[in-house]
């Protein structure tokens, strides 16, 4: 990995630029220094020596090969073209370096390629619309199409400028080279302002806004001592190492047009003290903040103490820009902020993108509150970046993203995040996690986040609350949910919405105020309640855990949309309780492979519960009250409330009722130790034999709609031919009514308001409705 330590101290720098600038003084000169050796390969060009001055008339696309191009102090060359857009290309083919120490002009575009070197020294004035100046090779058939592709060249010198390099509104500077120092001035507002070191450079659509510049490896190295200046426009350096010491300046001084820095080294990237890059609203003005990007994707980015990174909004208004810190390390020790200075306008957003996030007390150098709104994640270890929760507290930012390669940690709680409305954790990458350490709650039930929270991760393992009024997200890949089972872990948000949501051992309450959606719930282990509205698309309780499934329990609204499979295990010794409104839109599978008596759904006074698209193998379900409904396209199989028979005994049950029968169609499965006759009248008789023992069998009746209900029915032995009382299982903690010994009526009714049949059971006071749609 690179570092911080790779990068020449500004010391060794401008030692070096002294030589060379002192090494350009010494090139032999010339009779006449201005440039000397014409011949033209393309297009067409006059030129004109008047003393000091030489002046070139070249038609649009020209390309002159020159023995040797330098331009002494004192001394003027000017390329006179057709227009701003118009280009001539320069190729030096002699030997010599080219030093421009005079004054070079043009109302149009110049290129410059000489793979000797290019120096601008101290007192040099460039002043075109548009200027290239290269070490590497530019063909001249890339020229012809307008491509920028440097080519690597074996004997490729570096470009040093100590000049005054400027372009009108809309120009661009580009300078192409193995290694790249500025200790000069370069301005073009609202322009293109573009330092690229490295032995092969691809400038990708350059008159695209959104210029791309690729460098490929091994970079140079590029150093700004000077100032770059590029109000509402773009700035860019690239490199294999960038030491930036000076002023990289990209303000917004034209309403609605942002300025944009990208600072990209394959390796590190150091922002020395008294350094400041920014892109803020200029001056007294009420313009935007604009975007800086400063990435060192193969080392360090170290900021520094004193200098200074700001995306600010104008003193007069205007919001925060963005801001993305990326390394595979980070030392941030400088200010960096997104500020908005006026009423009504908010914050800038801030990314930080190392390979490790550790947010946990303790482990910063400072834990005071920062008026300037930095997060100084200034303790650094390796590749892992420590965010203290009171930094994240006083962070001046609108939107906080943390991202990290390879994992992120939350070790202590997180009470604010002072003026964000956001906080999005992301690891992008197939293999890394988000971990949530126990103790570590997101706000707090008093006292919630007013922002959004967002979690994306291969794996996010979740074991301390999360409390906010705004929306919580949670996807990516397995969301894992842990509980110490003495507190509920609790997620409360507006809105909630998770993929692959797996529920562990322990106690859950999910809460959401406006709605919510779980694309996959799965369910091994665990108690979860669920609390206002939220769709479920597949709901999944796998077979074969050790530990017995708890119990989901629905306060709101809760739907189940796509196929929903619940495992042995958590049948056996688990429930679903309802007492808001439950809705199975896909059909639901029960994989039991034997009678679990002690399973079953949970249906509670004033609930609703509704089937649409069938179930099977559906373990008994027992009701205190509300309604149940079963759609017209699937088949559903009903557990009936038990009756009781004593041998060679009779019993009537019924099946019909206040709006007539409910039309009988057959027995699917007969009994065993008795017999089943259908009376026609919506009632059945059941005689069991003489060594009667218990008996069950299965029987299925219509819908109007077209839908049929299958009901099995339980035959217990009993003293009499009563029924008895037959006790529901209801998990530990939900109190109901006792269910009295009159259980055994099953009728019907048609729904006045749906084309449905229902069924209902009068079990004591509490009506229980089944319904066909």
């Amino acid at each position: 990995m690179g570092s911080a330590k790779g990068i020449r101290s500004a010391a060794q720098r401008r030692k070096r630029l002294r030589a060379a600038c002192a090494l350009a003084m010494l090139w032999p000169l010339a009779a006449t220094a201005n440039p000397m050796g014409p011949q033209v390969i393309s297009g067409q060009a006059a030129f004109l020596n008047n003393g000091n001055a030489l002046t070139v008339t070249n038609t649009p696309g020209t390309i002159i090969n020159w023995n040797g191009f330098s331009i002494n102090a004192g001394e003027l060359t000017r390329f006179i073209q057709e227009s701003a857009s118009s280009a001539v290309l320069n190729r030096v083919i002699g030997a010599d370096p080219s030093r421009i120490l005079g004054t070079l002009l043009s109302n149009g575009q110049v290129f410059l390629i000489n793979p000797n070197g290019i120096v601008f020294g101290a007192g040099a004035t460039i002043d075109t619309a548009g200027l290239v100046a290269s070490t590497l090779d530019l063909s001249n058939k890339d020229f012809a199409a307008g491509k920028l592709n440097f080519a690597a060249n074996q004997q490729a010198g570096t470009i040093d400028n100590a000049a005054v390099i400027r372009t009108p509104q809309g120009g661009f500077v580009y300078l192409v080279a193995p290694d790249v120092e500025n200790s000069g001035l370069i301005t073009s507002p609202q322009g293109q302002i573009i330092l690229a070191a490295g032995h092969s450079v691809d400038l990708v659509s350059p008159e695209s806004p959104a210029l791309r510049v690729v460098v490929s490896s091994p970079g140079g190295e590029a150093t700004n001592m000077g100032k770059i200046i590029a109000e509402s426009g773009q700035i860019g350096i690239y490199a294999g190492l960038i030491d930036q010491s000076g002023i990289v300046d990209a303000n917004t001084a034209v309403q609605g047009k942002n300025g944009q820095i990208t600072l990209e080294a394959l390796g590190s990237i150091h922002m020395a003290p008294g350094s400041l890059t920014t892109a803020s609203g200029a001056g007294e003005s009420a313009n935007d903040g604009g975007s800086i990007r400063i990435d060192a994707a193969g080392g360090t980015l170290d900021l520094a103490s004193g200098a200074t990174v700001a995306v600010n909004g104008g003193s007069e208004g205007g919001n925060g820009g963005t801001m993305d810190l990326s390394g595979q390390g980070l030392i941030l020790q400088g200010v960096y902020s997104g500020q908005a200075f006026a009423p009504g306008y908010r914050e800038g957003s801030l990314l930080l993108d190392p390979y490790f996030i550790n947010i946990t007390a303790g482990n910063t150098a400072s834990d005071t509150p920062l008026t300037s709104g930095n997060i100084y994640a200034n303790q650094y270890n390796g590749q892992t970046l420590y965010i203290s929760p009171t930094e994240l507290a006083s962070a001046a930012f609108s939107n906080i993203s943390l991202q990290a390669m390879y994992g992120i940690t939350i070790n202590s709680p997180i009470a604010s995040i002072g003026k964000a409305q956001s906080l999005d954790l992301q690891v992008p990458g197939l293999i890394g996690s988000i971990n949530v350490e126990p103790n570590a709650a997101i706000g707090t039930a008093n006292n919630p986040l007013h922002a959004n929270i967002a979690m994306t991760a291969a794996n996010i393992n979740l074991q301390s609350s999360i409390y906010a009024t705004g929306n919580v997200a949670l996807g990516g890949g397995a969301v894992n949910l842990y509980s110490n089972n003495s507190v509920p872990l609790t997620i409360s948000a507006n809105q909630f919405s998770a993929t692959n949501l797996n529920i562990g051992p322990g106690l859950f309450v999910i809460s959401s105020a406006s709605g919510g959606v779980i694309t996959n719930l799965a369910f091994p282990t665990g108690n979860l309640t669920f609390n206002g509205q939220i769709t479920v698309a597949n709901f999944t309780s796998p077979p074969g855990y050790t530990e017995k499934a708890g119990t989901v329990t629905n306060n709101g609204n809760l739907s189940f949309t796509g196929m929903n499979n619940i495992g042995e295990e958590f049948i056996n010794n688990g429930s679903v309780d309802n007492f808001g409104q439950l809705t199975f839109a896909g059909p639901v599978t029960i994989n039991t492979t034997r009678f679990v008596p002690d399973a079953f759904l949970n249906e509670y006074s004033s609930s609703y519960m509704s089937f649409k698209n069938g179930f099977s193998n559906i373990s008994p379900i027992q009701l205190v009250g509300g309604l149940m409904a079963f759609g017209t396209s699937g088949q559903y199989t009903l557990s009936a409330q038990n009756v009781t028979a004593q041998p060679g005994g009779s019993v009537t049950v019924a099946f019909s009722g206040q709006n007539g029968p409910l039309a009988f169609n057959k027995v699917l499965q007969s009994p065993n130790d008795g017999t089943f006759v259908n009376n026609g009248n919506g009632t059945y008789t059941y005689t069991a034999n003489p060594t009667f023992n218990g008996d069950y069998f299965t029987y299925m009746v219509y819908a109007n709609a077209g839908g049929t209900a299958v009901v099995t029915q339980q035959i217990q032995a009993g003293a009499s031919t009563a029924p008895s009382t037959v006790p529901p299982t209801v998990p530990t903690g939900i109190a109901i009514p006792p269910i009295p010994s009159n259980v055994s009526n099953i009728i019907t009714q048609v729904d006045p308001n749906s084309n449905s049949s229902k069924i209902n059971s009068n079990k004591g006071g509490h009506n229980v409705t089944y319904v066909c749609q």
